[in-house]
């Protein structure tokens, strides 16, 4: 579980609600291809696809976690922001990744697996230059 906290003095950003906050933050994790965000109240939940290929270079701050949440309050003079995230998407897809390595070295020989892996990278390289 990964948590954090911050705050916004409200005289930094005038005239701003905790919706729009909402709004800046789920405009966010859009740009980073978070499979599904939904606001309720003061609240932004969102979650991940355990198995999804992202190629938008800017999906690299959120993409590890599984499921999280953002909490907005406002204390009269500031905007109270809490963050908490389960990060376990990452332990999930490495230990997939890997499981597959060791059932393809047992499938093929040596060579075969190295010219999978080089065919994957090219793949990935390509899919990014893409973008």
């Amino acid at each position: 579980m990964y948590k954090t906290s911050t705050c916004f003095i409200k005289g930094q950003i005038p005239d701003t609600s905790v919706f729009e906050l909402l709004q800046l933050y789920k405009q966010e994790l859009e740009n980073q291809s978070i499979s599904k965000i939904e606001i309720r109240d003061n609240s932004l939940t969102f979650s991940n696809n355990i198995f999804k290929i992202v190629t938008n270079r800017y999906a690299n701050k959120f993409s590890s976690f599984t499921s999280g949440q953002i909490n907005i309050e406002d204390n009269g003079s500031e905007y109270l922001v809490a963050f908490e995230a389960d990060n376990t998407r990452t332990f999930i897809v490495a230990a997939t990744i890997s499981n597959g390595e060791m059932e393809l070295s047992y499938m093929y020989n040596q060579e075969d697996v190295e010219n999978l892996k080089k065919n994957f990278d090219k793949a990935i390289a390509a899919a990014n230059n893409k973008r």
